[in-house]
């Protein structure tokens, strides 16, 4: 485990787990992609430490997650700071990968006496040193206020450990703090389906619509859209089966045929097209070649009739 160099203040850390339990909102008017309400995943809070020296620091493990914590642990709520410093970064982090896929977080401070905090950051990583992080999120500091940090779009934050880092200046030679009281972190929860209605093809799909005689059927690309009795609506690209799994077309099949797709218990269709396979016989050309067997052959190549 790689330790940070970068000082932390003010407090031992309290992790608990909470689970809450939102219902997704119902869709009205025509089908929508359900949207869910974030689930409360944990609760960071400060707790009192057995560390009280600012120049102090100490390792906090409170269920399952372990939290680096260097400054003055026995002040409530957490202090963030120090003495005649000049953009210095604090930082606050975990040892300890959170393993869900945190969609965001949500951090509460309080008082910032006599302390500037130039920049505050999340950094994200899938590895302890924070050498290659995933996401940076930077957001405007602001005293007593909670502040959210979003993770960005197409990323994961699963399996991921968080910093939270303040770079502050304090000019007086007494310690000055901002106060940190809680940081929440979320993820989404699933979306909620209910009993099917209906399943139909996708604008997104990229199906094969086109074989030739000889070729297997195959039905990779394929996506469905599943949308229940309540008009929420999911993405399908797995779990359903069609008329010609497993079939290979022959000459007899050439012509439009009509494929079924099944999911579940509801079924939707769409058209294919099979072509005659291209018929290749020998004609001459200026070209010469050799044969499979090493024996030269001359002014013959191949090439397709039809």
């Amino acid at each position: 485990m790689i330790k940070s160099k970068l000082r932390l203040f003010g407090w031992a850390v309290g992790l608990s787990l909470a689970l809450g339990a939102v219902g997704a909102v119902a869709a009205q008017g025509a089908p929508v992609e359900t949207k869910a309400e974030d689930e409360k995943v944990y609760t960071l809070t400060p707790a009192s430490g057995s560390n009280n020296s600012y120049a102090g620091n100490c390792d906090v493990n409170i269920g399952g997650i372990t939290w680096n914590v260097e400054g003055n642990s026995q002040q409530l709520p957490g202090r963030i700071g120090g003495k005649s410093l000049s953009k210095v970064d604090k930082a606050v982090y975990s040892k300890t990968a959170l393993s869900q896929d945190i969609n965001k977080v949500e951090l509460t401070v309080g008082t910032a006496s006599s302390i500037t905090v130039n920049s505050l950051k999340l950094i994200v990583d899938n590895n302890d040193d924070f050498g290659t992080p995933i996401s940076t999120v930077t957001e405007t500091f602001a005293a007593n206020s909670t502040i959210t940090f979003n993770r960005p779009a197409a990323t994961s934050w699963a399996d991921c450990y968080f910093k939270f880092l303040f770079n502050v200046t304090v000019s007086e030679t007494r310690n000055k703090f901002v106060q940190f009281t809680q940081a929440v972190f979320y993820q989404a929860e699933a979306s909620s389906f209910g009993t099917l209605d209906h399943i139909e093809l996708s604008e997104d799909s990229t199906h094969k619509k086109v074989f030739e005689s000889g070729d297997s059927f195959s039905s990779e690309g394929l996506v469905l859209i599943a949308t229940d009795t309540e008009s929420h609506t999911k993405t399908v690209t797995s779990d359903f089966s069609t008329s010609l799994d497993g079939a290979t077309f022959g000459d007899e099949d050439i012509g439009q045929k009509t494929v079924t797709v099944t999911y579940q218990t509801k079924t939707t269709t769409y058209p294919i097209e099979v072509l005659p396979a291209p018929i290749y016989s020998a004609s001459t050309s200026a070209m010469s070649g050799w044969s499979a067997s090493g024996t030269v052959f001359a002014n013959s190549v191949l090439s397709a009739d039809g």
